[in-house]
C-alpha cells in the first residue's frame, strides 16, 4: 500500500489488507518481463532499489531496476505475486533455478 500520494521515490509498504489500508494496484507487463506500472499513475513504475526495498520511479528512467521477470505458479497452485527480493538468507528455501539470483 502507499502511505501518501504517489510520487517518484515513494517507498511501498506491504501489510495485511484487513488493517483498513487501500492496496496499491499495478499493471503487469504483457509478456514475462518488463516494468510493473502503478495503475493510478502509469508513468510511475516499481523500482528495485537493490537494498531489499521497492519504490516508485519514473517509468522512462534509463535503468534495469524497472525490469521484472514474472514466473507463473506451478500447476495446481493458487498464488499471489510476491516481491521478496532474494538475498543469501533465502538460498536455503529456493529451488536450484533461483540460486543465481543470490550469488
Amino acid at each position: 500500500y502507499l502511505t501518501e500520494k504517489p510520487r517518484k521515490g515513494l517507498g511501498l509498504w506491504m501489510g495485511d489488507c484487513s488493517e483498513g489500508k487501500v492496496p496499491a494496484r499495478f499493471q503487469f507487463p504483457e509478456g514475462e518481463r518488463g516494468p510493473i506500472k502503478l495503475a493510478e499513475d502509469p508513468k510511475l513504475c516499481l523500482d528495485d532499489t537493490g537494498a531489499g526495498r521497492l519504490q516508485l520511479w519514473s517509468c522512462d528512467a534509463d535503468t534495469n531496476n524497472l525490469e521484472f521477470t514474472l514466473h507463473s505458479e506451478p500447476s495446481g497452485w493458487i498464488g499471489m505475486p510476491h516481491w521478496d527480493l532474494p538475498d543469501k538468507g533465502d538460498a536455503e528455501n529456493m529451488d536450484a533455478s533461483d540460486l543465481k539470483a543470490v550469488t
